[in-house]
């Protein structure tokens, strides 16, 4: 859950496992006013063979500087 930003929508993981994620796109990155926003859509096997694709948000706050991490802002 470290990896969530607090005022993310995403509030718990899966039950499953995730066994496997493959990109399905490139990865779009935007700067904006206080952080650098990416967004990239994924196909997920879980440890049922089951398949989704899900877009993740993923944001890196300028505000911290050069221990800045990139940390998950959404999952749709």
């Amino acid at each position: 859950m470290s990896l969530i930003d607090p005022q993310s929508p995403v509030w718990g993981m899966t039950r499953t496992k995730v066994r496997k994620i493959v990109s399905m796109s490139d990865i779009t990155i935007r700067e904006q006013r206080k952080l650098y926003e990416g967004v990239v859509t994924v196909t997920e096997l879980d440890e049922n063979d089951k398949e989704s694709s899900r877009t993740m948000v993923f944001w890196k706050k300028k505000e911290e500087g050069d221990s800045a991490q990139w940390i998950i802002a959404d999952i749709d």
